[in-house]
């Protein structure tokens, strides 16, 4: 039978290890507390994926738009208040299909265009990707993306973080089964993968070092 002079052994134990706990915690909060603070800036990476949903129903020839603003990249990024773009990449893309009952294409060529709302021109972010429906497995990786394309949509992006540009733009995806006229019924996701790189200016301890100088325009 456990006594409680052995509980209370335990106890005081537990509060002894917990005061040597504190105890260690003091010098560091000593010297934050007269050292002070200063500000370092600080290069931070956040990778997000853009995607693009497009339900296709159609025999033959088929053409799908999905839109973007500006609130599509903000939102899923939350940059922190006071952070300064420093540059923006799209890194790769790819394609996830799934197969809806009643589809009758076994092969379909599929090609993704951009634009900016309000304008004619279409800009091509690849073409004539083919996509096997019998062999196919997620994901598809897009090897040949076009440059043109690729830097319209890093200029969007980019607008929209910096919040310089509030203009929507379009994703097109459009294409044809192969032999052509086929019903083809398939849920399409295009997934273009970025990089936002951005500094901040932080207030850390002063003297712990890490960072650089904060510049006096941040």
């Amino acid at each position: 039978m456990k006594t409680t002079r052995g509980k209370n052994l335990t106890l005081e134990k537990r509060e002894i290890q917990t005061m040597k706990k504190y105890m260690l915690l003091l010098p560091l909060l000593a010297f934050i507390l007269f050292a002070g603070c200063e500000s370092r800036l600080f290069h931070f990476v956040i990778t997000h994926t853009l995607v693009g949903a497009f339900e296709v129903d159609q025999t033959g020839a088929f053409t799908e738009v999905d839109v973007f603003g500006p609130d599509d990249i903000n939102e899923a990024l939350e940059l922190p208040e006071g952070a300064r773009i420093t540059e923006v990449n799209v890194e790769g893309a790819y394609i996830e299909i799934n197969i809806t009952a009643g589809n009758q294409a076994d092969n379909v060529v599929v090609n993704a265009d951009i634009r900016e709302v309000g304008t004619g021109t279409w800009t091509h972010i690849f073409q004539n990707l083919n996509i096997d429906i019998q062999r196919y497995s997620n994901p598809q990786v897009i090897n040949t993306l076009l440059p043109l394309g690729i830097a319209l949509l890093n200029t969007k992006i980019n607008g929209y973080v910096d919040q310089i540009n509030d203009q929507n733009f379009e994703l097109r995806l459009f294409g044809d089964s192969d032999p052509p006229g086929q019903h083809i019924l398939l849920d399409v996701a295009l997934a273009i993968r970025y990089t936002v790189k951005y500094d901040q200016c932080m207030e850390v301890p002063s003297g712990l070092g890490g960072g650089e100088p904060c510049p006096d325009d941040m």
